[in-house]
């Protein structure tokens, strides 16, 4: 996939503590995912194709930095993680998105309800209603007690543990990707020569 479609930059975004607090590489990060994301601000975490969308020709950009740049920017608050549909994908949100005239239906699944920009309304959709799951952390156990230092965190939120669900929970797109992270790390630490192409 390409990035086809033009998007402009809001001038907020050079004045955002959080964001600027980050290194350069994940505020490119963040204006590429910008523009990869459809009308409503949201797109699948997939890696692989976000590198190739965003840095093209960049051989050192790995799998497991796209995966630490997404952390970072969930972390400071710019996008949302969920995972959301019968196949438990991963997506991303942006937190403040747009209006976008005419944006028709976006083919992803929405985030989880308990998901609202500081207006209080989901990014592109308007008002709803505000029930929903609270957050936990990535790696917080489902017995609801911390994780071992060194020991993997769990791939769902302590709320749909062992199993995950099929419905939208942004709680559990976090923890999946903490897990993937993990999971990378510690493959890099056991086979110092592989590379995650």
């Amino acid at each position: 996939m390409a990035i086809t479609r033009q998007r402009q930059l809001p001038p907020e975004a050079f004045l955002n503590p959080q964001l600027l607090a980050l290194p350069p590489a994940v505020r490119l990060t963040e204006i590429g995912l910008r523009m990869y994301a459809d009308n409503f601000g949201r797109e699948q975490v997939h890696e692989r194709l976000l590198i190739a969308a965003i840095y093209p020709f960049d051989r050192e950009m790995t799998e497991l930095q796209m995966a630490e740049h997404l952390e970072q920017l969930y972390d400071a608050g710019v996008i949302v993680l969920y995972t959301a549909g019968p196949r438990r994908e991963d997506f991303y949100q942006f937190v403040e998105w747009p209006a976008v005239s005419h944006a028709g239906r976006s083919k992803h699944p929405d985030p989880p309800e308990d998901f609202r920009n500081a207006s209080g309304t989901v990014p592109g959709e308007g008002e709803r209603g505000s029930e929903g799951e609270g957050v936990s952390g990535p790696g917080a156990a489902h017995s609801g007690t911390a994780p071992e230092p060194g020991s993997p965190p769990d791939p769902f939120c302590p709320r749909h543990m062992p199993y995950g669900t099929d419905e939208a929970c942004k709680s559990c797109g976090r923890h999946r990707l903490a897990r993937k992270v993990f999971d990378q790390r510690l493959f890099a630490a056991r086979n110092p020569g592989a590379s995650d192409d």
